[in-house]
């Protein structure tokens, strides 16, 4: 201030005549107030959401009439600052400079059945951010922030200024710990070749979508949470995150979901991968896979898996991490463990709560479509390149908007000259309603829709049967799985007959996802089958040919042992049998073993049928009882018994308590559950009633001093088996042994299949 008071001083002498010192005073005090005005009358800017630092994902995404495959990718940070500057550093990927693929872990170990590969990601991730924008923000009409970017990272000037307007959420995001600002069209249902570019301008400078998530935790590579945490830490095992996905790919600009119904550990509310799926790293590298089972991956050189190999690793500093996933099929007929060459490669920044806690993150795919005869060789085939931008959150701390509701598929289905041409699928959280109309030719034709989830679980529904002569008939219906995430796939079966009769012969089936519809010309349907009995089940898939079907699935063990059988039947009464080897408790760390093998009836036609039986023991595999049994043909399975219902129950005696649940079956009841003992001796007594008929089962008595946490664990089963129905309801005590006399009564329970009450 000195030194500005003697330039005004210099002025004054310059230009104005010689008066009196009151004169000269009161000007120098006016100027030098006009010097200091700017900086005592700015007022502060708020910063969106009241946080400061953000990552942040944005995209040039377009349908090539408009860009000529010019997508463009851009991933970094964001700060804001009261004074009303922002600042960017970012890394940015364009298609057509066709960005390769480059290890961010070599040789990442993360044990079987996790091959050991390279985990890659794009080039130039590993290091720091290479670009930058200066600008100032504001608020414009909907409280949107619009940011102008003005100059360059260095500061130098830009030849023209770049403006993006994103719509503000704040709320309660993770307890107002996170905000979040978005494109206005990022939400959007549905884009495609019919759209001519984004709906609504996010920019005006070709960028089409962004996402983004503000807290105030630093940018550092300090807030960065490790992914060995991410496995262990209960605050983030059991999550699903979830999120959007806007990509750009074969024409088309679509929205998608990321993440998907698995959690880190395998538990947690609908999480579909039981087991600690998700492996750690060998050694000090930061990093984990997970080989994910029944997936939409396809048959590739006659390799069939199903299973899809994830990857996520820490990179460079700051909140950088990145993903890469590929279809194990993609290795064909080879002997390589590892697939070098089109996999997805996915940036990620972490998204970091005001708390330090970790969110999800924002990412960005720069996928190029290379060579496989050339590792890094890209083709000039554009519109398989795969460009977009995506979150991918905690779903119940920051609630994305899912893709769920309002995704609509197309599919086409034909045989002959007859066919379906304009069907739709509209994908709802739980259910998918389809449509279209039916034109036949010849013969009679409907239509099958099976809805499916991973784990095995279905709906089905079928349109009328329409014959030739009848008029084009239209059809809708809805199909249902009712558990968090609804429908993964649905499969979209047309049925013939060409004699009159009700048509059952698959010529055209279609696997459809909120993905898309593909048609799979080069396999039969592959139904889907679960068999379960209480926490235990076996979940698999049916790869049907002309003479054999080929079985692979997963089977977990929460009590006892199980296996599970299959038989192929012919028409004339041929039959081959399989089944896996039996699974019981403690046998695997995480109760769940794989299965695999082959069915075949070599005759004309092949398998008609294969019988799925889920074959139970209690005792150690001493003795095995059918538990539950699915019919499969060529287009789905088929339930024979209804699945058991389990209700829990809880008696308790000071602090003595035991705790369990009953497991409704056809002809029996079966039960297990822990007794702890704090004093005394205890012990649960089930009575099943049914048609006047009162069978028994009980846990062993327990006394205080026999384990050494005075717990025990109990299971049996009543049969039933001559009672229709099986039981009504079934009492449950709570007793202490009395020599000589009849056991006092502690604690009671009733329970029926719709629970159970003290």
């Amino acid at each position: 201030m000195r030194h500005a008071r003697g330039l005004v001083r210099q002025a004054i002498r310059e230009v104005v005549p010689r008066r009196s010192a009151a004169l000269l005073l009161a000007l120098l005090g006016t100027l030098a107030g006009m010097l200091t005005a700017p900086s005592t009358a700015q007022a502060a800017q708020a910063l969106p959401g009241g946080k400061a630092n953000w990552v942040v994902s944005v995209g040039g995404l377009d349908i090539p009439s408009n860009n000529n495959y010019r997508n463009w990718v851009r991933l970094g940070y964001y700060v804001f600052k009261p004074d009303g500057t922002v600042t960017t550093d970012f890394w940015t990927w364009n298609q057509r400079e066709q960005p390769t693929r480059v290890p961010a872990v070599t040789g990442a170990d993360c044990g079987a059945p996790v091959p050991t590969c390279d985990i890659r990601t794009v080039a130039g991730f590993g290091d720091g951010p290479d670009r930058g924008f200066q600008g100032t923000y504001g608020y414009g009409p909907q409280g949107r922030v619009v940011v102008t970017w003005t100059k360059n990272g260095s500061g130098t000037a830009l030849a023209k200024p770049l403006t993006e307007s994103w719509v503000l959420e704040t709320g309660e995001l993770a307890d107002g710990g996170v905000a979040r600002m978005r494109s206005s069209n990022y939400y959007a249902d549905r884009f495609d070749a019919t759209i001519p570019g984004p709906i609504d301008a996010f920019s005006d400078y070709g960028a089409t979508f962004g996402i983004a998530y503000g807290s105030n935790a630093s940018l550092s590579t300090s807030s960065r949470v490790p992914i060995e945490q991410m496995l262990t830490d209960p605050e983030y095992r059991t999550v699903k995150y979830r999120g959007s996905f806007i990509t750009a790919n074969k024409g088309v600009v679509n929205r998608q979901t990321t993440g998907g119904d698995w959690t880190f550990s395998g538990e947690g509310s609908g999480a579909a991968n039981p087991g600690q799926p998700w492996r750690a790293c060998a050694g000090s590298k930061e990093c984990a896979g997970y080989l994910q089972p029944n997936t939409s991956c396809q048959e590739q050189g006659g390799n069939t898996s199903k299973n899809r190999v994830r990857y996520l690793a820490e990179t460079g500093t700051g909140r950088q991490n990145t993903e890469e996933y590929w279809c194990q099929s993609l290795l064909g007929s080879s002997k390589e463990t590892c697939y070098r060459h089109n996999s997805h490669p996915r940036p990620m920044l972490q998204v970091i709560d005001d708390a330090g806690r970790f969110q999800g993150w924002v990412g960005v795919e720069a996928f190029t479509h290379v060579k496989t005869d050339e590792y890094q060789k890209a083709t000039s085939e554009w519109s398989k390149y795969y460009w977009g931008v995506f979150d991918m959150v905690s779903q119940p701390r920051l609630r994305p908007t899912m893709s769920a509701a309002g995704t609509v598929r197309t599919f086409k289905l034909a045989h002959g000259n007859s066919g379906v041409d304009d069907g739709t699928l509209n994908w709802g959280p739980r259910t998918v309603t389809f449509a279209g109309t039916n034109r036949v030719v010849s013969g009679c034709r409907k239509v099958e829709f099976t809805a499916m989830t991973p784990n095995g679980l279905t709906d089905v529904a079928e349109t009328q049967k329409v014959c030739a002569g009848q008029a084009d008939t239209p059809f809708t219906g809805t199909v249902t799985i009712d558990v968090p995430g609804g429908p993964g796939h649905v499969q979209v079966a047309y049925l013939v007959s060409d004699d009159g009769s009700e048509p059952t012969t698959p010529k055209y089936t279609m696997l459809c996802s909120r993905d898309g519809c593909v048609y799979s010309s080069y396999q039969e349907p592959t139904p889907n089958f679960r068999v379960a009995h209480g926490q235990s089940y076996a979940v698999g898939e049916l790869t049907w040919s002309a003479r054999s079907a080929v079985f692979s699935g997963s089977h977990h063990v929460a009590s006892g042992c199980r296996y599970v059988e299959l038989i192929a039947l012919a028409p004339d009464g041929t039959s081959d049998r399989r089944t896996s080897s039996p699974l019981c408790v403690g046998m695997e760390d995480d109760g769940t073993r794989p299965f695999a093998g082959t069915v075949t009836i070599d005759l004309p036609g092949g398998p008609s049928v294969v019988q799925v039986t889920y074959w139970v023991s209690e005792d150690g595999g001493l003795t095995y009882s059918t538990k539950e049994t699915a019919a499969c043909t060529r287009v789905r399975c088929y339930i024979t018994e209804d699945r058991d219902p389990i209700t829990e129950f809880r008696l308790s005696y000071g602090n003595s308590v035991a705790t369990g649940r009953v497991t409704w079956n056809e002809r029996s009841v079966g039960f297990s559950g822990d007794n702890h003992v704090a004093s005394g001796c205890r012990y649960v007594r089930l009575a099943a009633v049914a048609s006047g008929i009162d069978r028994r089962g009980t846990s062993s008595p327990l006394c205080l001093g026999q384990e050494a946490d005075g717990t025990r664990p109990f299971a049996g089963t009543i049969d039933l088996s001559d009672v229709m129905g099986g039981a009504g309801y079934v009492d449950i005590a709570y007793l202490e042994p009395v020599t000589g006399e009849e056991p006092r009564v502690l604690d009671t329970a009733r329970c029926t299949r719709d629970g159970c009450v003290g």
